[in-house]
């Protein structure tokens, strides 16, 4: 059993489109994790949010006003998901 060391956890929101394929990865990890949290409510078993969250419309919204790139929002076409991803020691 590998006992890799977490340096730091990385949060994105990825766009995926209607067959499931990754589109593009927006990271947000300038906004601090408070307003994260302020955005999108973290499940009671998961405080960190290390699960992936769907996001609906207002909260893409929300993150719209941190990110210089802005998200083109079509739910006919995409669908976003908060992802965490941890960054281990080599």
């Amino acid at each position: 059993m590998s006992s890799r060391k977490l340096i730091s956890v990385e949060r994105s929101i990825h766009v995926y489109d209607n067959d499931n394929e990754l589109i593009k990865e927006i990271n947000v990890d300038a906004i601090p994790f408070e307003e994260i949290k302020g955005i999108v409510t973290p499940n009671e078993e998961d405080p960190l949010m290390y699960d992936g969250y769907e996001l609906n419309e207002s909260q893409l919204s929300k993150f719209q006003n941190f990110l210089s790139e802005k998200i083109v929002v079509d739910f006919n076409f995409y669908f976003y998901v908060l992802i965490c991803l941890g960054v281990y020691e080599s």
